[in-house]
């Protein structure tokens, strides 16, 4: 999705959130139990280090309490072994900073594991490397992860699911 998509979904999630909350302020109506079950679907690891923190910040502060995030096998793990975790680092410092939960979508398998595709939509051949790409992400993100062991001083908010 094009930065021009993610601002009009932006602007269109504030202009219904300043509605609500108008006429949420009149009507006095009992806080929503739902609150903290909302969230995003976001693709931040495709975004400048500098607009991924700028758009987790402006989701907390609308409310939102999770993101719904692509881990990108084929930009994590681009060849097999060799990982680059620089903006799923970011996003999870991010999300801690901000209070939120991340879900972690994996999947889009890069070329080594799909029999050669450019294209990162076509399934791996083996199940096996699949499963090692999950467990290296839940070994990083996940409770006690790599991760948060190196991130001293951040409140550790592990993986919610993967």
């Amino acid at each position: 999705m094009h930065r021009r998509n993610y601002v009009l979904l932006l602007v269109a999630v504030l202009a219904a959130a300043a509605v609500s909350t108008a006429a949420g302020a009149q009507a006095r109506s009992p806080a929503n139990p739902f609150v903290a079950r909302v969230g995003f679907a976001s693709h931040t690891t495709y975004m400048s280090a500098r607009d991924e923190r700028a758009y987790v910040q402006r989701a907390a502060a609308l409310g939102a309490r999770w993101l719904r995030e692509d881990f990108a096998w084929s930009s994590i793990e681009p060849r097999k072994g060799h990982f680059d975790w620089r903006a799923t680092d970011g996003l999870m410092r991010s999300a801690a900073t901000a209070g939120m939960n991340v879900v972690a979508l994996a999947g889009y398998a890069p070329p080594w594991a799909n029999g050669g595709h450019a294209d990162d939509k076509f399934p791996p051949l083996n199940p096996r490397d699949y499963a090692n790409f999950v467990l290296a992400v839940a070994h990083r993100y996940g409770k006690g992860g790599s991760f948060w062991r190196k991130s001293r001083g951040l409140k550790q908010r592990p993986l919610a699911a993967v």
